[in-house]
């Protein structure tokens, strides 16, 4: 009665942290945030007050606290974890926040993952150790017997045939003779004693045992007394779970009672049969199915412990999944807010857009659409209105990362779901501390000292524009797609620890048939999420045979080629067939139950099975093209290599449409469905207006504008519309170079050049002869004075276009600022009524490059600024950074710059 009551408690706090998503102050999430680490906590009043000031000012809407490891000759500064001066100041903190309209969020402990001096040997992470020794090798077998984890091992002798016999502990080194080719197995269960990652002095120790919800609530009670203990303490808007690192961990105290609960068969007689060197049979592939399955149940209750707790102090959870050996969905569903993260570069092939080439996909992998929707899924199906992303982490090596690499990584972002951005991120460096100030180890840096600083706040814009749209709307997918886990958990050909990982999600998901179907769905413009076995449960069907469990409704629930699904799921897709839902199983049917633990509903699943099988209302077929000929709407302009995501709102649909490909310029297309007017947003500039369109069937026609690298929102409406006409301004064939240029430079460090150049080829600034320009971080100065040819004079206006642009640039044509150039297409559109017709214009271009170059300057004369604990500062390759071995980087303009008309 007591685990019923229990149960009913957590599920009704969860369904009220559900609601409280939708309450949350609009001015703070419309923005991006970021993440915000405290070396050391080392942070005080003044300095907290101008970084919150400088975020303000920046476009942010809020930061994500993260104490971390300190700086070398700090330590009288650092204040310990959740201590009485650390409250003090956290208390300040969202204080002033509050003050300046920002958001805060905190991580629930220091550093990654949970943990810390509150956790001890019961309560930390376990393991499951599998020691197969030659039974002649007495001293390791001996050895072993002095472990105090001795006592509770499970030990087996093998047999020259594979057989698996259970002998005694005491027996153990007493039975001679014995055969040379035996061995014996002697399984262990031991603590992992891993500490926390990165942890902020006051909150070291050893990591919580993630499957144990007692063990959870522990950890959890040292906030009660101290974070949420203080009276009238601003609590932050949502506590923090970061990405599963829980290393090695398989096991928990009373694993053997839950699996045999949940499986109905003693696991501890068979545990060999999931060890490493158990021959590849069906029945260890049972058996491992089910004890994955028991992990991922053990997880879920833990973490669905944390964010009820959360809940119970009226505060909302953001959580990433990813990594852990759990059901990414379901745990993604426990939280309000539900992140993924971008690690990493992605391999577009906009021209312009650079990838580091000391990235290593083979290490790391590359990001991908279909891995974010993991996040995306259940917050559309269950109405949760943000999708959040760790976004940009190792985008490109420190001080490397340029604004026009940023954008898109960004843009693939909100395609998948995402439109809840945090930059990853800012550190906490005091205002007398010089360049480049405390760093993290592994981020880009989105700080004062970011050489893009200054140009921050036109890609804050960008985002805020867009995420408006993304957040204050709804979902507008017509597929659910099913994931099915059995088969993952039944593969043994990975370790029994197998963790679902953002990083390589080719390894693990894209290769197999889920995958495969998912980017062939992506590939052909469908519109669809993820479900899971416990979701496709709780799914209501509407009167016009669509399904949901939100806002979202879905006209067709499709089943990947799976081998293992349960009866209970089958029972709940038939149905819903009965009930006119579209259920298509992609060319065949599942195969059989998993695990060992339902054997006995064999009968069952083989008579559900005839009746799929038999069931007009089942379709079996090529997925795509059953959903192609029974019209479930697909956007056909992803043939021509643009990128969406479509949303809905009363008034009608819109489009996200990114051109992340280098295929596109312009060209008609088609969008799904019918309009009585349609918009056209540009986000980068803020501006918009309607554009002629034609309704052909169930497709709307127009024509788009949109060159590789650049994004627009396309909005149609139910009723008609009138407003302002949207004129896009393609480029004529008629063009200028513009040539003989002057170059000055006076806002830069280390070493100001004093010479003034004239050029009439641009190059890079680190080849110049003046040999502080290979040092050189900060703004060159590029002047010059053009004719607009007479037979120009009934035009628009000019694009400004840069061959090759390091990095941003600030035009000013005839004393007036035209803009500012800082993403891919590196062109600015001028307007007519600045240009001067038949007389000299003045065009200046102040040009920012990269931090790097300085940098290299550091460590070539070394200067020390590398005095971080713990990781102090890595490259991207995680060796130790060092910049004096780098080239110069590129800088400034390289190549030609035209004035194009526009007509």
């Amino acid at each position: 009665m007591r685990k019923i009551l229990l149960i009913t408690f957590i599920h009704l706090i969860v369904l009220q942290s559900f609601a409280q998503t939708f309450n949350l102050p609009k001015s703070e999430v419309t923005k991006p945030w970021t993440y915000w680490w405290w070396p050391g906590s080392a942070v005080n009043k003044q300095g907290i007050t101008a970084q919150l000031e400088n975020f303000k000012r920046s476009g942010l809407g809020g930061a994500h606290i993260i104490p971390i490891y300190g700086v070398k000759g700090e330590e009288a500064h650092f204040l310990p974890y959740l201590g009485k001066q650390w409250l003090d100041i956290f208390s300040y903190t969202s204080a002033e926040a509050k003050r300046l309209g920002l958001g805060i969020d905190l991580s629930t402990g220091t550093g990654w993952p949970f943990g810390g001096p509150s956790i001890n040997k019961e309560s930390q992470a376990k393991q499951l150790v599998f020691n197969e020794i030659n039974s002649l090798d007495t001293l390791t077998i001996r050895e072993l017997m002095k472990k105090s984890t001795y006592a509770d091992a499970d030990i087996f002798l093998i047999s020259n045939d594979a057989k698996y016999k259970s002998i005694q502990k005491s027996t153990l080194l007493s039975q001679f003779p014995v055969i040379k080719a035996q061995k014996y197995l002697i399984v262990t269960y031991e603590p992992t004693n891993q500490k926390v990652k990165r942890a902020a002095p006051g909150g070291e120790g050893l990591v919580v045992d993630h499957f144990d919800p007692l063990a959870m609530r522990e950890y959890l009670h040292v906030f009660d007394t101290t974070l949420f203990g203080i009276r009238d303490n601003q609590n932050p808007r949502a506590m923090y779970n970061d990405s599963y690192e829980v290393y090695r961990a398989n096991w928990t105290t009373n694993f053997f009672e839950t699996f045999k609960k949940q499986h109905h068969y003693n696991l501890k007689e068979i545990i060999y049969m999931v060890s490493p060197g158990f021959p590849d049979t069906l029945m260890k592939g049972k058996v491992i199915s089910d004890y994955r399955e028991t992990l991922s149940s053990l997880l879920y209750d833990t973490e669905r412990t944390w964010t009820s707790w959360i809940a119970g102090q009226h505060m909302v959870s953001r959580y990433q999944a990813h990594g852990s050996p759990g059901n990414l969905l379901d745990l993604y569903a426990l939280a309000d807010i539900p992140e993924t993260e971008s690690f990493g570069s992605s391999s577009f092939k906009i021209p312009n857009v650079r990838v580091d080439p000391d990235y290593k996909e083979k290490n790391f992998g590359r990001p991908n659409p279909l891995m974010m929707k993991f996040a995306s899924s259940p917050a559309h199906l269950l109405g949760k209105r943000l999708v959040a992303s760790e976004s940009t982490t190792w985008l490109g090596n420190h001080f490397k990362v340029a604004l026009s690499q940023i954008k898109p990584q960004i843009d693939e972002l909100f395609t998948s779901g995402i439109n809840h951005i945090f930059f990853h991120g800012t550190t906490y460096s005091p205002k007398e501390e010089s360049f480049p100030g405390w760093l993290f180890y592994a981020s880009t840096n989105y700080g004062i000292y970011s050489h893009f600083y200054n140009e921050f706040p036109f890609l804050n814009r960008y985002i805020t524009n867009c995420q408006k749209l993304l957040q204050n709307s709804e979902p507008d997918n017509d597929v659910l797609v099913y994931l099915p886990i059995f088969d993952f958990w039944s593969d043994t050909r990975e370790p029994l620890l197998s963790l679902f990982t953002v990083h390589h999600a080719d390894k693990w998901f894209l290769n197999t048939p889920f995958g495969k179907l998912a980017n062939r769905l992506w590939e052909k413009g469908y519109g669809f999420d993820y479900i899971s076995d416990q979701q496709i449960s709780r799914l209501k069907v509407n009167p016009d045979h669509s399904v949901s469990a939100g806002k979202c409704k879905y006209r067709a629930i499709v089943i990947p080629k799976t081998i293992h699904m349960t009866t209970e799921t089958v029972q709940a897709l038939i149905q819903l067939s009965k009930r006119g839902v579209l259920v298509i199983f992609d060319q065949s049917l599942p195969l059989s139950l998993p695990g060992k633990g339902r054997d006995q509903q064999q009968p069952l699943f083989s008579a559900l099975k005839t009746e799929l099988g038999q069931n007009p209302e089942i379709v079996i077929g090529k997925a795509d093209s059953v959903l192609n000929q029974l019209n479930i709407r697909h956007e056909t302009f992803v043939n021509s290599g643009l990128s969406f995501i479509r949303k809905r709102n009363k008034s009608g649909n819109y489009w996200f449409i990114a051109n992340l490909s280098d295929t596109f310029y312009n060209d008609s297309i088609h969008l799904s469905g019918n309009a009585a007017a349609l918009e056209f947003y540009d986000p980068i500039n803020n501006d918009r207006g309607f554009i002629e369109y034609k309704n052909e069937g169930q497709r709307i026609g127009t024509k788009l504008y949109l060159p590789p690298g650049s994004s627009c929102f396309l909005i149609s409406y139910n009723q008609p519309k009138k407003g302002k006409i949207w004129k896009f301004r393609y480029p004529s064939e008629e063009s200028v170079v513009i040539s003989d240029w002057e170059v000055k430079f006076q806002k830069g460090t280390p070493l100001l050049p004093s010479a003034i150049f004239h050029l009439a080829e641009l190059t890079s600034w680190t080849t110049w002869k003046d040999s502080t320009l290979q040092w050189y971080n900060g703004y060159g100065t590029y002047s010059v004075s053009f004719d607009i040819p007479a037979q120009w004079h009934d035009i628009q206006g000019v694009y400004l276009k840069i061959d090759d642009l390091r990095e941003t640039a600030r035009v000013t044509l005839n004393g007036t600022d035209a803009g500012t150039i800082w993403s891919v297409p590196y062109e600015l559109f001028i307007p007519s009524t600045l240009l001067k017709s038949g007389r000299r214009n003045k065009l200046e271009l102040e040009v920012r490059n990269l931090s790097a170059n300085e940098v290299r300057y550091l460590d070539t004369h070394h200067i020390y600024w590398k005095k971080f604990y713990d990781a102090n500062i890595v490259d991207i390759t995680y060796r130790p950074f060092e910049a004096s071995l780098w080239l110069p980087v590129p800088s400034g303009i390289l190549g030609k710059v035209k004035v194009i008309a526009v007509k």
